[in-house]
């Protein structure tokens, strides 16, 4: 993984604590970056009317840390136009980012790509 970057497999993320327990994993290696798989989303991160989305991509910018959730939203996106946009926007600002995994074993994007923005100017590997 390219300095900077963390990503951040593991148990699914059923609340703010579990999110203030990844940042904290973070805490003191120089990550700019978090890469969390799309699976350890809670279940209704994707309805954007819960909250949750807003919650989560907050603590990141609260920690100044750029959030990538990896994996296929496809399915989001296509049931709810409001996630579409949201997914459209995020993309394009730099911080969240959702895109699809690289490579076929399921894990972690393969090589880096730059993309634009960052919480620090820097872009992150996806």
């Amino acid at each position: 993984m390219p300095d900077g970057y963390h990503y951040a497999d593991g148990a699914p993320l059923n609340g703010t604590a579990d999110v203030l327990d990844l940042i904290a994993e973070t805490w003191g290696r120089e990550v700019t970056w978090v890469a969390v798989p799309i699976e350890r989303l809670p279940a209704d991160f994707f309805t954007l009317s819960s909250g949750v989305a807003g919650e989560i991509t907050q603590k990141f910018a609260n920690y100044r840390l750029g959030l990538a959730i990896v994996g296929d939203a496809g399915g989001h996106a296509a049931a709810s136009n409001a996630v579409r946009a949201w997914i459209a926007e995020a993309n394009r600002g730099g911080a969240p980012l959702v895109r699809p995994r690289r490579g076929r074993t399921g894990g972690p994007p393969v090589r880096p790509r730059p993309l634009a923005g960052g919480p620090d100017g820097r872009a992150p590997f996806l």
